[in-house]
């Protein structure tokens, strides 16, 4: 599984193919966004 490393949170693993907002969302990590990882939205 790729890993992705957060500066001041860590590293976590994700499941190939996961778009990467909803792993960060899935790891506490708030993002603001409200495409719901489908990249149609200007946040």
């Amino acid at each position: 599984m790729p890993n992705v490393t957060i500066l001041g949170r860590g590293t976590f693993e994700v499941e190939k193919g996961k778009k990467l907002v909803l792993a960060l969302e899935d790891n506490g990590v708030n993002i603001l966004h409200r495409c719901g990882g489908k990249a149609r939205c200007t946040t």
